[in-house]
């Protein structure tokens, strides 16, 4: 996995929401959220299943009180593009970078 940070993730969601996305995934995978870079995949590199996603949707959808598409989810592969799935759903008139 490679060690870039949550400062360097390319993507609309403000960097408030970044945190909380990666303090979800944090305590999702018992890991510290430094440790979880932007370029991780949810599955490869942190190990998740399909259960595993389903919570951590559930929890980011309850958190933020939005609903992430499943077509768009359907998609997610890195923390990062997930950062933007969210930012999608929050901020829909947002330009993608």
């Amino acid at each position: 996995m490679n060690r870039r940070n949550k400062s360097n993730m390319n993507t609309n969601l403000p960097k408030t929401e970044q945190g909380i996305v990666l303090e979800i995934l944090a305590k999702t995978f018992d890991l510290p959220p430094e440790k979880i870079p932007g370029d991780a995949r949810i599955k490869e590199d942190l190990g998740a299943d399909s259960l595993t996603v389903i919570e951590i949707t559930m929890a980011l959808e309850e958190h933020f009180h939005a609903t992430i598409a499943d077509e768009r989810l359907e998609e997610v592969k890195t923390v990062e593009e997930l950062c933007e799935a969210l930012a999608e759903t929050l901020f829909p008139d947002a330009r993608p970078r």
